[in-house]
């Protein structure tokens, strides 16, 4: 694709050229027109890379805030863990003490 741009580009500049020539030498009526017949589709190369370049910026800034909801639901989760493991331990530690209880009734 690149070997091909690169082929039109000289063939355009080409034409551009014997255009101009042919201007100045007074041989034929050859207009800007005619010249900028070849920049349209350079606008439309350009046109798509703009496109581009603005769909992978909104396509980061919604990977953006989809990664930021992430890290907040990993800290509540990390949080309700953490107090899931506090209500364990004091469930096994009042288990613990009715076991002594039981094994051991005077004390």
């Amino acid at each position: 694709m690149i070997n091909t741009n690169i082929l039109d580009n000289i063939e355009f500049l080409k034409n551009a050229e014997e255009k101009l020539n042919a201007k100045m030498a007074g041989d034929k009526d050859v207009t800007l027109d005619d010249i900028k017949e070849g920049w349209d589709m350079e606008d439309r190369n350009f046109k798509l890379i703009g496109f581009c370049i603005v769909g992978f910026f909104i396509l980061y800034l919604i990977m953006a805030g989809i990664i930021a909801d992430q890290d907040k639901k990993i800290e509540r989760l990390e949080y309700k863990i953490e107090s899931q493991q506090k209500l364990l331990d004091y469930h096994n530690e009042v288990l613990v003490n009715i076991n002594r209880k039981v094994q051991f009734p005077g004390g």
